[in-house]
């Protein structure tokens, strides 16, 4: 490394998670062994979004630098200055926006953003001759807050039965299903509480019930209308119970799993979107739109009196859930532990997901019923 003996990024508290209007404040170290001529030092917070399937896309989302010690950016002097020996350290702080999107690795896309130091040195006329650069990954993410008001709202939908043949107009009104998401968004390691009633508060046979929950990943949809791809992120629940048992209402809940990546719709590369779907004997299939934030709904005395008395684990799974809730795994990881469901030509969300005939994994998995 001749002259350069060490050349580094240190962040405050060792932190390489933040939320979207943070402030990133760390130093830039330089130990050199004898004087050197250099052009500029320069920090760079920089994060990028891009897609490699179909139209390919790349978008910057943050693109923010400092000069630390030499000619300022923008200036029209081109010449070098000569940095002492010894010891050098350079503080920065970059305040981030409060919009961006959270990192994410797929199959296909990526958002990812980093902290790059530079020394620049510059040659005879001008011209940039070499320089020295480190890399630092960081992930950053949006805040999706389930503490406003808009994300505390129920997702309430009405299932309407198939009508036979012979079935009265009035009998299928009476047999039509409320379903209430709680929330319209949950974090990861919290559960999602949907409850499925009849409008007409007689109780009556409900059949057996089933439901997933998928995320779907669009590549660039302004180009490929019709490009994603699909994972189930929970195995499917199903619910069954007696053809005899007469019963007014039935409760899921379903786990969001530990690591799953915020719903995000800011960039035009790659978006996440999750979808709950729902398919009960005798009514065509339901599919509830979930978003996946970042900071859990914290239960205070005015917002516990509205829901429906939350169990005491969760509250304080709540009351322990840090600052931040999701971190994805860094991006020189191979992002190859699943393989997308399909990448086809169909509409955005399947008309039936459940026309796809479960594995046997799926067909014995998991649920919670109350």
């Amino acid at each position: 490394m001749g002259k350069i003996k060490e050349f580094s990024i240190h962040l405050n508290e060792g932190k390489q998670i933040y939320f979207a209007g943070e402030e990133i404040k760390g130093n830039v170290s330089l130990n050199l062994a004898a004087p050197m001529q250099m052009f500029r030092i320069i920090v760079l917070v920089e994060g990028k979004a891009r897609c490699t399937v179909g139209d390919p896309l790349s978008e910057k989302v943050l693109n923010k630098n400092e000069t630390l010690f030499g000619v300022p950016i923008g200036s029209s002097d081109s010449s070098n200055t000569e940095h002492p020996p010894g010891i050098s350290v350079y503080p920065f702080t970059f305040l981030l926006p409060e919009e961006l999107p959270s990192s994410v690795e797929e199959n296909h896309g990526i958002i990812k953003y980093k902290i790059t130091a530079r020394i620049i040195f510059k040659g005879l006329k001008g011209l940039i001759s070499k320089d020295w650069k480190i890399i630092m990954p960081i992930i950053i993410n949006e805040v999706i807050d389930g503490n406003t008001t808009e994300n505390q709202n129920p997702v309430k939908d009405v299932m309407r039965r198939t009508p036979g043949f012979f079935t009265k107009q009035k009998n299928i009104q009476q047999e039509d299903l409320l379903v209430t998401l709680e929330h319209s968004m949950y974090c990861p390691g919290e559960e999602a509480k949907v409850t499925i009633k009849y409008k007409d508060v007689n109780a009556r046979k409900m059949g057996n019930i089933k439901s997933k929950l998928n995320k779907y990943v669009l590549f660039n949809p302004k180009q490929n209308k019709r490009r994603h791809a699909s994972r189930k992120i929970i195995k499917e629940i199903v619910d069954i119970k007696k053809k005899t048992e007469r019963i007014y209402q039935r409760i899921l809940t379903i786990p969001i799993p530990e690591g799953t990546p915020p719903t995000n719709v800011q960039t035009k590369s790659i978006k996440l979107n999750y979808t709950i779907h729902i398919k009960i004997d005798g009514y065509p299939e339901l599919k509830l739109p979930l978003t996946i934030g970042t900071k859990p709904l914290m239960y205070t005395q005015e917002n516990a009196q509205q829901a429906e008395q939350p169990n005491a684990s969760y509250i304080q799974h709540c009351e322990s859930t840090a600052e931040m809730n999701y971190a994805p795994p860094p991006y020189f990881q191979s992002s190859s532990e699943w393989t997308p469901d399909f990448i086809y030509t169909p509409d955005y969300v399947p008309e039936n997901e459940f026309d796809f005939p479960p594995s046997y994994e799926d067909a014995t998995g998991w649920a919670v019923v109350e």
